[in-house]
This record gives C-alpha cells, structure tokens and sequence, in this order.
C-alpha cells in the first residue's frame, strides 16, 4: 500500500530515514505498539519535530500502477482517480481489472 506525501528539506530528513529506523527499535518507540504501517510514520515524525499535515484526497490525486514483465505500465482499476478527469479507458489498465476486479 503505496502513500503519497510531500517533504520539505527537514522533514525528509527524518522522513526518508524510516526503513533503516524500522530496524532500529532502540531509537523510537517500540513496534509492538504500532499496528500499521501509518502509525510507525507518524512516530517517526513525531519524534523528529516533523510538522504533519493531513490534507483531502482530492487536493492530491493520485492513482497506482504496476510494472508488467512486458516492460510496460498498467495502472490499478480500483486505484483509478477518477477526479483527474482522465477517462480510464484512455490509459493502460491492468489486465483482468476493473469495476468489479474481473
């Protein structure tokens, strides 16, 4: 499950730091207590000062894709923001994918 977010130079300090910190468990609060993925993020910038800011979906759309072994990009039906104004049937959609996950 991809997240989007925008960084500024000292948040993505501490930001892009999370995978290594994960192993880390020394330098914040224990993983046991964070039953996702969110939740570990939002320690990590807690931790650093870092300023969190939630902000609607649709002031950032986005959609999510996959590279296939044909070297091309699908995107995900299910994923697919509408609110871009891009009609799906215009781009590249997975194969096996759609409304109903067919």
């Amino acid at each position: 499950n991809d997240k989007s977010v925008i960084l500024g130079r000292q948040a993505a300090g501490v930001m892009l730091k999370a995978y290594s910190r994960f192993y880390n468990t020394a330098k914040i609060t224990p993983r046991r207590d964070m039953n996702n993925a969110e939740r570990f993020l939002l320690a990590i910038a807690k931790e650093g000062g870092v300023q969190v800011q939630r902000v609607p979906y649709w002031s950032m759309p986005n959609s999510d894709g996959m590279l296939m072994a044909n070297g091309k990009v699908c995107f995900i039906f299910l994923y697919w923001c509408f609110q871009n104004g891009i009609n799906p049937k215009s781009v590249n959609m997975c194969p096996n994918d759609g409304p109903n996950g067919a």
